[in-house]
């Protein structure tokens, strides 16, 4: 940490000399331990106390920031010849209050669906952990969040994977298959629902899908390099699907990646979407309930009608 000076500091003619000297000597042993020779050498290059210091200066200076609750070793063969500060009682402690506070906000960028600026938050709390007042805040600022599961150099190969357009063969712990081995090109990561899940093609079952990222517990050797046109001859086409929106779903809806509105009114949207799983497209739709309208084209509409049919009869053989 650098001590700051400017020309203004040097021209205000009430600067306590002696309170000055005690912290600008303070905040050279925060960095490293110096030797009393070492400390006249920088107070001499310094210009608001350069002149009427002497080595008894310093030891009374010393003797000032002990006072104040510093514990400052003295010059000894261990530690060659340098005072060593060894603790100092002008710590920032994050309260009870300060860490609600930094919790709602985090909250608040999750709320927002931007998964990368929630990272960036996480190794920031990671670092104000240490000035928590005890361990169950540092603990809720390192860990409380939804990206805890998550083994942050896996998602950093992930990243690296879809800029280099690479695929890779994963470990990955499937709810259906247990573990099982995916060769797997990822093409973008998505924030729904509090999970980090991966899109690409995965060509074990030749379709383009998702994966939790937590779920992938292992990147296998070898990583290859990007897909063939061998790698996409058999998956599944994309789809241009249309589905209106009306209500509150219309208010408050926020557009994935191959999606784009492309007609508003004061209460509807229209909305076009590139399809490529239509699982999980249907999951999205069917969230919406009746505020949303599949419009076209009319063999997915007349699919999603079986698969609602479907859905109806099995409630009821089950009733």
């Amino acid at each position: 940490m650098d001590f700051v000076y400017n020309q203004a500091l040097q021209e205000k003619k009430n600067i306590t000399k002696t309170g000055y000297r005690a912290l600008f000597l303070l905040m050279q042993l925060i960095q490293q331990p110096l030797s009393r020779d070492e400390l006249l050498a920088i107070f001499e290059q310094h210009p608001i106390i350069n002149k009427d210091f002497s080595k008894d200066t310093i030891t009374n200076t010393i003797n000032t920031l002990r006072k104040a609750g510093c514990i400052i070793s003295r010059p000894s063969l261990k530690t060659d010849h340098k005072y060593v500060l060894k603790s100092h009682p002008f710590h920032i402690l994050l309260d009870k209050k300060h860490i609600d506070a930094l919790q709602t906000f985090r909250e608040g960028v999750i709320s927002d669906g931007s998964w990368q600026q929630v990272l960036h938050l996480n190794n920031l709390y990671a670092k104000l952990a240490k000035l928590a007042g005890d361990e169950i805040s540092a603990d809720i600022l390192k860990n409380n969040h939804p990206f805890n599961k998550i083994n942050i150099d896996i998602l950093n190969e992930i990243i690296i994977f879809i800029k280099t357009r690479k695929k890779a063969k994963f470990l990955y712990l499937s709810p259906e298959n247990g573990e099982e081995e995916l060769d797997f090109s990822p093409e973008k990561i998505t924030f729904e629902n509090q999970k980090l899940y991966v899109w690409g093609h995965n060509l074990k079952y030749d379709d383009f899908g998702y994966l939790r990222i937590d779920k992938i517990k292992k990147i296998l050797t070898p990583v290859y390099n990007a897909l063939s046109a061998d790698d996409y001859k058999n998956s599944k086409q994309i789809i241009e699907v249309e589905y209106l929106l009306k209500g509150y779903s219309a208010q408050t809806f926020i557009c994935n990646d191959d999606e784009e509105i492309i007609k508003t009114t004061e209460s509807e949207l229209l909305v076009k979407a590139r399809v490529r799983n239509k699982f999980y497209f249907y999951q999205r739709i069917l969230a919406f309930g009746t505020e949303c309208r599949l419009m076209s084209p009319q063999s997915v509409r007349e699919e999603f009608l079986r698969i609602l049919k479907d859905i109806k009869a099995g409630y009821k053989d089950a009733g």
